[in-house]
């Protein structure tokens, strides 16, 4: 009974609603959940944290990495929303990511194309993310390749490959 006056006397508050909503596009993951005393401990109140994100994917995928990396959410009080650096990335063994939830997603929205002879054609890197994909405000994007080529002119394989291992050796030496 004590429970039911204390919500009834606590609105909802404008953070609550959007979270509601993020919970319900399945944006958020559940870090736990945590007791507040009132009224000089007579009665608690329970709440729940969650890290939420921009996207589905980007929830999925949060949750996959860091169960694979060992990597925690932090404390129900003070959870860890962080997110994921690229030198995190390099380290991930893709071959493990299970994105079997986001294609069931994409699958109840009818947002997982047929795949034909026809959808095919038109899966390249050119329509992806070039010109002709919905990226392409002005007609002028180039695609994903040429823009790194132009990013990366003068930046020879082995400045590259250099870098990424000591990254990578300096992100697996500091895991506890």
């Amino acid at each position: 009974m004590t429970k039911l006056i204390i919500q009834i006397t606590n609105k909802c508050e404008d953070e609550e609603f959007e979270l509601a909503a993020k919970r319900e596009m399945k944006t958020c993951h559940k870090v736990g959940s945590y007791k507040k005393s009132k009224l000089l401990g007579i009665s608690s109140m329970e709440y729940n944290s969650y890290c939420c994100f921009n996207s589905p994917l980007s929830r999925i995928l949060q949750v996959q990495i860091r169960q694979q990396l060992n990597m925690g959410w932090g404390s129900a009080k003070h959870p860890d929303c962080s997110g994921i650096t690229p030198e995190v990335l390099q380290i991930v063994d893709w071959n493990q990511i299970d994105l079997s939830e986001w294609l069931a997603l994409l699958k109840l929205q009818n947002k997982l194309p047929e795949l034909n002879a026809d959808t095919l054609k038109q899966l390249n890197l050119e329509t992806l993310t070039g010109k002709g994909s919905r990226l392409d405000v002005d007609q002028q994007r180039e695609d994903s390749r040429k823009r790194l080529e132009a990013r990366y002119q003068g930046v020879g394989p082995e400045h590259i490959n250099l870098y990424q291992e000591q990254r990578a050796n300096s992100i697996r030496h500091s895991k506890p």
